[in-house]
């Protein structure tokens, strides 16, 4: 039995977990400042100044730490985390596309809370409070596009199965 899930291909993932920590550390702040300007802007991230929180892309290897500085996302690589929130490729699109109920991935476990579980929680509930609304609609679309186009190309593959050809 095959999980329907879409799972970045091995031959995808190898690569991306030989990448220097600095790239994400340093697109990854951008990215999230883009996405998220207004709440940044208004504060509603504050409550993360002095405290790390790690994304963990599992199937990609990919593990990053951020903070809040005066109303910016930091990347902070080598800091202990004090909350984490890991889960795959996927998942964290479907959750930054809004696509996907952000208490649905967390209750099937698909994202997962580590450490101080209440601020993951805080971090959880802000998102989920923000809506479709914190993030500009044209983002969105591009996000939901992404999240479509990687369902077609990955769905029910196995972790080690090729992306290039048919399934078995």
């Amino acid at each position: 039995m095959t999980d329907a899930r879409p799972v970045l291909p091995a031959l995808l993932a190898a690569p991306l977990r030989r990448l220097p920590r600095a790239l994400p550390a340093a697109l990854a702040p951008r990215v999230l400042e883009r996405l998220f300007a207004g709440p940044l802007a208004a504060g509603e991230f504050d409550f993360l100044d002095g405290r790390t929180l790690a994304l963990e892309v599992l199937d990609a290897g990919i593990a990053l730490g951020l903070t809040v500085r005066g109303r910016r996302f930091v990347a902070r690589p080598s800091a202990p985390a004090d909350a984490s929130i890991a889960g795959n490729v996927h998942d964290f699109l479907l959750l930054a596309a809004r696509t996907e109920d952000p208490d649905t991935l967390f209750f099937q476990r698909r994202l997962r809370l580590g450490g101080d579980v209440e601020l993951g929680l805080h971090v959880k509930n802000l998102l989920d409070a923000l809506g479709e609304q914190a993030i500009p609609e044209r983002a969105r679309a591009l996000l939901a596009q992404a999240t479509r186009v990687y369902e077609r190309l990955f769905a029910g593959r196995a972790p080690g199965r090729p992306a290039i050809g048919p399934a078995p």
